[in-house]
């Protein structure tokens, strides 16, 4: 039967061969590690399970770990490499050093932190205005906006004689250069009435003095027997014309099978006319004209303006 003791070797790293017995432990404490004799008296490394250590007592300085779970409450390290990236030297959770280091891991919370607090170009809102109003930033985080507008449609008159419709116009603006709030001013469509009268432009629509659209002009104002001229637009980085509507045609179509057509905004054209009667109500489109009744019949009033703001950060 064999003997089990334990030696200490204090001034070799491994036990010779042949200094142990089968089942003989012996402890170089030089290494340290623990060895047993074989049937041949050799020392053999005894590899097995490592028992719950005391704090700090367990350094693993090499070697590798495959296919093992490593769980931690905490994980402290000044150098961790996977595999063979950078060394990843500091954990961030508050997005102060996001992208400054290439040893610096941001957790979810830095990158949220990070993305809000300097993150641009990100559409927050957006905001319709078809009556008169005033804008004032949602919030401290909006640095630009992008303004879109029209202005009323004109109103038209009998035979087909139709408005204009509304200009356009659109621009972006730094939120620093912008006095707030900013007042917003809607135009009215322009009124309509019976054959040959002149009537009337669609109201201008602005976003204070920075951006701002004429209406369309109402039948007749133009020219006798004409459709109105379109608005046109002021300011930003686009300003267009609105279109014309129809003039005046003598028979109760215009040779397509349709009435007058009012002129069109950014936002769409004006509807039809009916065949008899009262023209159509005021097209849907913001900022369109409306179209002439037929024959000696009546036209009515242009659509109304609007403002759009886009609020980003």
């Amino acid at each position: 039967m064999p003997i089990i003791q334990t030696k200490f070797s204090t001034t070799t790293a491994t036990p010779t061969n042949g200094t142990l017995l089968q089942g003989e432990l012996a402890h170089a404490t030089q290494t340290p590690k623990m060895h047993i004799g074989n049937a041949s008296g050799n020392p053999v490394v005894v590899v097995g399970t490592i028992g719950s250590q005391a704090a700090n007592s367990v350094a693993i300085t090499g070697g590798t770990i495959n296919g093992t779970s490593v769980t931690a409450t905490n994980l402290n390290t000044t150098s961790l490499v996977v595999g063979s990236s950078t060394a990843l030297t500091a954990v961030d959770n508050t997005a102060s050093t996001l992208g400054t280091g290439a040893g610096v891991l941001p957790t979810q919370n830095a990158v949220k932190t990070y993305v809000d607090t300097f993150g641009t170009g990100v559409l927050v809102n957006v905001y319709t205005y078809n009556a008169t109003s005033s804008w004032t930033p949602s919030s401290s985080r909006i640095t630009t906006i992008k303004v879109i507008l029209v202005g009323g449609g004109g109103g038209a008159a009998g035979h087909h004689e139709s408005g204009g419709g509304g200009g356009y116009a659109e621009g972006f603006f730094q939120v620093s250069s912008l006095t707030t709030p900013v007042t917003i001013t809607i135009g009215n469509g322009g009124s309509g009435g019976g054959y040959y009268g002149n009537y009337g432009q669609g109201g201008t629509t602005s976003f204070g003095a920075y951006l701002s659209a004429t209406g369309g002009y109402g039948a007749n104002n133009n020219q006798a027997h004409s459709g109105g001229h379109g608005g046109v637009g002021s300011g930003g980085q686009i300003q267009t014309y609105g279109g014309g509507g129809t003039g005046h045609l003598t028979s109760h179509n215009n040779g397509s099978g349709s009435g007058g057509v009012g002129g069109a905004s950014f936002f769409g054209g004006g509807q039809p006319s009916c065949h008899s009667g009262w023209g159509m109500t005021p097209p849907s489109a913001f900022g369109a004209g409306c179209p002439g009744g037929n024959s000696g019949t009546y036209g009515q009033s242009g659509r109304i303006g609007v403002v759009m703001v886009y609020e980003f950060k």
